[in-house]
């Protein structure tokens, strides 16, 4: 066991081989304490991750609910926005926030925030063309175009929202050399 060693101004960790070695009374320690107990916390949570992934990739933990066919889910996306269900369900949402926002007075430093793909701008005709896949070359070209239609609800509860006074900001994870095309299919 490495020698425990008085601190001094001039050296407060001294070390013994390899391993620093910190006197218990060390004005740090606690600090020093709480990164190592934090430090096997995060040890003994990626080591029970890694236990599950384990269990399930040998079949010996089931899963919740069955997976389904790709193609399947692929299948149901598309009915639900090809049948009118996923233009009524986004008109629903957007009516119940505008409700909500009406009970809100807008003032000074009232914003609220939209997240543009997909919520503001349809990516629906990029997610189709590479099969619901993501290939960022073909999205960055995508957006690049500027031809993502506005969501026709998201656009109305966007000018409701302006008209009644709120402040309204954007965020969106697009990099930084999309910001030009993206302004633009804004407008």
């Amino acid at each position: 066991m490495p020698e425990m060693i008085e601190p001094s101004e001039s050296q407060p960790m001294v070390s013994a081989g390899d391993h620093p070695i910190l006197n218990t009374r060390h004005p740090h320690d606690r600090w020093f304490r709480s990164i190592c107990t934090l430090t096997i916390v995060v040890l003994l949570f990626q080591a029970a991750i890694t236990a599950v992934a384990v269990l399930v990739y040998q079949n010996q933990l089931a899963p919740v609910a069955p997976l389904e066919n790709l193609a399947f889910l692929k299948s149901r996306v598309r009915g639900f926005h090809d049948s009118g269900d996923y233009d009524s369900t986004v008109s629903s949402l957007t009516d119940a926030w505008w409700a909500h926002f009406q009970t809100v007075p807008a003032n000074t430093q009232s914003i609220v925030v939209f997240d543009i793909d997909d919520t503001v701008l349809a990516n629906y005709p990029e997610i189709l063309s590479s099969d619901f896949g993501y290939i960022p070359k073909l999205f960055d070209d995508w957006v690049l175009s500027a031809n993502a239609s506005a969501i026709s609800q998201t656009a109305e509860f966007f000018h409701r929202l302006r008209s009644a006074g709120f402040t309204v900001a954007f965020i969106t994870g697009r990099k930084e050399t999309l910001r030009d095309a993206t302004v633009l299919n804004l407008n």
